[in-house]
């Protein structure tokens, strides 16, 4: 049988067997390549002091090649190890601290995801803790610095509490996001919030249609449709994880319609902790960071009607768990990172193309950054790309790099 006929056949449907799914995995498996010959730079190495440190979440950038991001730790707050920063780093690798989260908590502190930016320079963000409920924040810092918290959760009446993920941006200014836990089942949320801070639980997760939503947060299709993720849940028995399910992909119709697109059993993937992204054909990408053959997570796909196809399944030689969101170039390729694996077990950087060929582009080794970040790489108009590391670097504190081809 033809290489390509096989890989129309790993088609993860209702019908396949478990061994015809290890099957097409030894396939995927069998697609890797060594590294690419790529430029790797250091543009930022935290300190762990008023500068920042433990970046868990990625970097936005901006016309002027400018990048802003999150520190979870540090600054000049004094909680254990630091309350965290909001930053911004010049062309020139200088970094400047926006804001420096307090130890009173009411501005928020450990911000875990990265921030994105309005038409006006605002910079819009979540916190993982803090607040007037000290359950988390979403915050707004303009253009001269100055910080606003839009919002504070509150496990009280429905509210989420403890949002892991950052927001999103509509055109009208409308932000969206998750909460990790709360609601109306203590199984977290989706919500929306408004400019002026008005904010709608759009769902609160039960448990069988998914719990404790990941990482990703969530994204937007032109029509105003949302699509998430959650790490657990789906229903029970449905699969080998823990928590009632091996968690989901998720759909929110514009009509505030909630659907599950997927279910994860195990073997397609487990526990999808990073964001999804959607390509012009409406289809979703994203990954798993465990399930697969051999647990170390996969790299998927998921139509409009559910129809999931295993892109790539990890063996811990090519990297394993991969916990951040997909971006994509002109051509359908790929690119994101792992938590693990890789030459020294510190994470990789990796290329996927759309028939499945994996990719190394770079291995961490924690001099230069180890652990990547949650959130999305991103990738500029020459196709270098950006991100963070949350260990690793001279101070042990983590980084911000660049891997240009």
């Amino acid at each position: 049988m033809r290489e390509s006929q096989r890989r129309r056949e790993c088609e993860v449907g209702v019908g396949q067997t478990l061994t015809a799914f290890l099957v097409c995995a030894a396939l995927l498996l069998s697609s890797s390549r060594a590294a690419k010959a790529q430029t790797f730079t250091l543009i930022y190495r935290f300190t762990g002091t008023t500068d920042g440190g433990t970046p868990f979440g990625d970097v936005v950038r901006d016309s002027k090649g400018r990048l802003f991001g999150t520190a979870y730790a540090g600054g000049t707050g004094t909680c254990e190890g630091g309350c965290g920063t909001v930053f911004m780093i010049d062309g020139i690798g200088k970094l400047k601290v926006l804001h420096s989260f307090q130890s009173d908590g009411t501005d928020g502190i450990n911000p875990r995801a990265g921030v994105v930016r309005d038409g006006n320079e605002n910079l819009y963000g979540t916190t993982s803790g803090g607040g007037a409920y000290n359950q988390g924040t979403v915050f707004m810092i303009d253009r001269a610095g100055k910080e606003t918290v839009l919002h504070s959760f509150n496990t009280t009446g429905g509210d989420g509490a403890k949002p892991d993920s950052g927001v999103t941006l509509d055109k009208s200014g409308t932000l969206y996001g998750t909460t990790s836990t709360g609601g109306a089942y203590g199984k977290g949320t989706v919500f929306s919030l408004t400019k002026d801070g008005h904010e709608t639980v759009l769902h609160s997760f039960t448990g069988t249609d998914g719990s404790d939503p990941g990482d990703g947060g969530v994204i937007l299709d032109g029509a105003g449709s949302l699509y998430g993720t959650t790490r657990l849940g789906g229903h029970k028995g449905h699969g080998s994880c823990d928590g009632g399910g091996c968690g989901i992909v998720f759909e929110i119709s514009n009509k505030g319609k909630y659907s599950i697109l997927h279910r994860f059993s195990g073997p397609d993937g487990a526990n999808p902790d990073a964001g999804l992204f959607l390509d012009k054909t409406n289809t979703l990408y994203g990954a798993t960071v465990q399930g697969g053959p051999n647990g170390d997570g996969t790299i998927f796909k998921v139509d409009r009607k559910g129809k999931e196809t295993v892109l790539f399944a990890f063996d811990e030689t090519d990297g394993s768990y991969p916990s951040q969101g997909l971006v994509q170039d002109n051509s359908g390729n790929l690119y994101g990172s792992t938590l693990g694996g890789g030459s020294s077990n510190k994470g990789v950087l990796f290329e996927i193309s759309q028939s499945g060929q994996f990719t190394t582009l770079h291995s961490f080794d924690g001099t230069e950054g180890g652990y990547p970040g949650t959130g999305y790489l991103v990738r500029d108009a020459k196709g270098s790309l950006y991100g963070t590391t949350y260990s690793g670097g001279e101070f042990g504190k983590g980084v911000v790099f660049k891997l240009t081809p």
